[in-house]
């Protein structure tokens, strides 16, 4: 007889959107070996999304076994602090696609590859004639001689209707669009789904002819989600109505649109997010806007595209229906859960307490916040520039900064190992209840190529005195893993820059006719910051085309011939020098998440940058990246080529954006 086990779901999101249909299809399978209940009388808590455990007692958590998905990309919920709140309660964490499953490879985290599931009687191939779909064509006068375009999806995010939500990328959408509507005007879009107004806008403002399935409120507000969340039997009309779905996600778990649009037999392109490269035919995964628009051009003018909707379908069939996911769910239950259930339980309010340290004290009224560095007037290495500008977000929040540790400090931030490490390991028990958050990067055994020992100590205060761990990027968090290091508490926020120096005012205007103007800058003079491409970049760069800036600091035994090379200069000088540039360069391999890169980018320069490190990460779709020096000059030309899109869709957050993460950490106490 088969053991039931006493389950409590949660985690849907209440307006049968995404986690509404993970959560329906977790309880279809699993349906067959347990009993869903009330949390009171469950001996398993199971949520399909981890945001929804915040909401459940600790009580209940400690006592229960703990199963939580990760929905979104696994960066991204380390860059949310809020998941610390729950990490010690989770007992298994399940990821939905191989590229999460690498991401949490010798992370520590106890986690199963689960796929995403679907309902294959809900979404399916209808034929172009049949009444459902004329019916649609003719409520929405959907043309029937263009080629049609789909967007299912959100484009900002909660109650803000006006940014574009950077992970979703409608802006990367967008540009893709009009691209293609310059180049061919039979094409035509169909956007369905709720906080559709930005992309609406962008639409009509540049007169691409589309069509939106659903209705805008008369007053912009949340009850968009609940009037414009379409049905999955409309949803899948929708898919079979189109030529091409469009994935154009910078960040993603999913998304759902992927496995869907397979069922559907529906054409797709996706950007490399998530599971598309579980699901898709290789050819229909595009790394830059560009190669996503010629994709489409191509399947317009000679169907390219027509013989991989059989190779997605063959791969949902394969490994995503109810019954195959089903039986990871069997195993997960009945050999680990039954297992872990019946050995000795953990006190996970101890482990809690033990793991997350002070995280969970009340602070009461200690107001200061410590930013333990010894602070140097530009110009100065990264970590300078950005721990000044952190500061002053501080500040600007009306809250108090200064460099000296007290038993008053509310929030100690400490920086990799540039401070007084003996004076912290020998005082911690002074500071108790002053949340110590390390903000590290590196690791400087690739970054500099030697001093292995400063990682070492680096970990060993990191263990000894750190509540959270503070990494720049996930490449970072990653390769410290790699090397056997165990951060504590880890999650990310990334560097960013003061806007009021670093901006794209007064940026001169780009043009191709003129000679074309390449910067570099590094504070560094380390060999591994590029200067054997910058060298090779002075012997090969064409002088009567490109006149190429470096400023910063060079190896002694290095001269150039053709770029001019100006020493460190104070920020505002070197702003106004970047802003009367047109693309940055960056060779350097190893760079965790590069001040100099967020510098440019924010003065408007796309980047070209070497293909290691955190810079593809930070750089997104504002720039190309290359993998050999031989590479640079055709991808510089591909980025001259098209620098009006790339630099568009530059993205850096802001620094109002990162100092709030940063202060987020203090709400940490609150559970």
């Amino acid at each position: 007889m088969k053991e039931t086990h006493k389950v409590f779901l949660t985690g849907g999101d209440a307006v049968k959107w995404a986690t509404d249909d993970d959560y329906n299809l977790l309880q279809k399978s699993l349906s067959s070996f347990c009993e869903s209940v009330n949390l009171k009388d469950c001996n398993i808590i199971h949520s399909v999304n981890w945001h929804a455990l915040l909401k459940i007692s600790p009580t209940y958590l400690a006592d229960r076994y703990v199963i939580t998905h990760i929905p979104h990309d696994i960066k991204n919920m380390l860059m949310q602090s809020d998941y610390l709140k729950i990490s010690p309660f989770v007992d298994k964490w399940i990821v939905m696609s191989k590229r999460g499953k690498k991401m949490l490879q010798g992370t520590g985290f106890n986690y199963n590859y689960v796929p995403y599931s679907i309902d294959m009687k809900r979404f399916y191939q209808i034929d172009k004639s049949h009444p459902k779909l004329s019916e649609i064509r003719k409520k929405y006068n959907i043309p029937t001689d263009k080629y049609l375009i789909g967007s299912f999806q959100r484009d900002t995010e909660g109650t803000d209707l006006k940014t574009a939500k950077y992970m979703k990328g409608p802006d990367v959408f967008f540009e893709i669009v009009k691209r293609l509507y310059q180049h061919n005007k039979d094409i035509f879009v169909i956007l369905a789904g709720p906080r559709r107004f930005w992309l609406i806008k962008q639409l009509t403002r540049n007169s691409i002819p589309f069509v939106y399935i659903g209705k805008i409120p008369e007053v912009d507000g949340n009850d968009d989600i609940y009037i414009n969340t379409l049905s999955q039997t409309t949803i899948n009309c929708l898919y079979n109505l189109l030529d091409l779905y469009l994935v154009t996600s910078r960040m993603e778990g999913g998304p759902k649109a992927i496995i869907e649009c397979a069922a559907a037999k529906c054409k797709i392109i996706s950007t490399n997010v998530g599971h598309a490269s579980d699901i898709l035919d290789p050819k229909t995964i595009y790394l830059d806007p560009i190669e996503g628009f010629v994709l489409i051009l191509d399947d317009i003018e000679n169907d390219t595209l027509t013989d991989s909707v059989n190779v997605n379908f063959q791969e949902v069939v394969k490994g995503h229906s109810i019954e195959i996911v089903r039986r990871y769910w069997e195993k997960i239950y009945h050999e680990v859960v039954s297992k872990e259930l019946r050995s000795e339980s953990v006190d996970k309010l101890q482990k809690r307490d033990g793991v997350n340290r002070t995280i969970f004290n009340i602070f009461r009224n200690r107001k200061i916040i410590t930013i333990l560095h010894k602070f140097h007037k530009p110009p100065w290495g990264g970590g300078n520039q950005f721990l000044l500008a952190l500061k002053k977000g501080i500040n600007n929040k009306g809250k108090k900064v200064n460099n000296k540790l007290t038993k008053n400090s509310k929030l100690c931030i400490f920086n990799s190992f540039l401070f007084d490490m003996n004076t912290l390991k020998s005082n911690r028990k002074d500071y108790s209840n002053t949340l110590m958050v390390h903000r590290v990067d590196g690791p400087t055994l690739l970054v500099r190529g030697k001093d292995k020992e400063i990682d070492d100590e680096i970990f060993e205060i990191n263990n000894m005195v750190a509540d959270i761990t503070v990494f720049q990027s996930f490449w970072s968090y990653q390769k410290t893993i790699e090397l056997g290091y165990k951060p504590i508490n880890p999650i990310i926020i990334p560097n960013t820059v003061d806007y009021s120096i670093f901006n794209k005012n007064g940026k001169n205007e780009f043009s191709n006719k003129k000679k074309i103007r390449l910067i570099s800058t590094s504070w560094s003079n380390n060999q591994r910051k590029g200067f054997d491409i910058y060298k090779w970049l002075d012997n090969n760069l064409d002088s009567n085309r490109f006149e190429y800036t470096f400023v910063g600091n060079i190896p002694t035994d290095l001269e150039f011939k053709n770029i001019i090379h100006i020493p460190p200069v104070p920020s505002k000088e070197l702003a106004t020098i970047l802003k009367t540039n047109d693309v940055f360069i960056t060779a350097s391999s190893n760079d965790p998440c590069s001040n100099a890169v967020i510098e440019a980018l924010s003065c408007g320069l796309p980047v070209l940058y070497f293909n290691g490190g955190g810079h593809q990460e930070i750089i997104g779709y504002g720039g190309l990246g290359f993998n050999t020096k031989e590479e640079i000059l055709k991808q510089l030309d591909y980025l001259l080529n098209n620098y009006e899109l790339f630099q568009k869709l530059i993205y850096c957050p802001s620094l109002n954006e990162i100092t709030d993460k940063y202060l987020s950490l203090l709400n940490l106490t609150k559970l």
